[in-house]
């Protein structure tokens, strides 16, 4: 139980942001951020995506990494 909530915790700590929807799309997904940073918030941490232009908190995978991982918060090749 302790463990458990320790884990929670840390997890909490190193991504503060809340991913509020992902959506899958062909060219790379799209994800939203809740209570995003405005800088710099897409690519933070490894994520490899970019900033939709005139959408607050709204990110897209790069072509190269286009699956987003919600268990991990990142952008990657494959899912094998």
């Amino acid at each position: 139980m302790y463990l458990t909530v320790l884990i929670l915790a840390y997890a909490t700590l190193v991504s503060p942001e809340t991913i509020g929807h992902v959506t899958r799309d062909y060219f790379g997904d799209i994800f939203t951020l809740e209570d995003c940073d405005p800088n710099d918030f897409c690519n933070r941490d490894g994520r490899r995506a970019a900033m939709i232009p005139g959408e607050a908190c709204r990110c897209q995978c790069a072509p190269s990494h286009y699956v987003f991982r919600e268990d991990i918060n990142e952008c990657i090749k494959d899912i094998g």
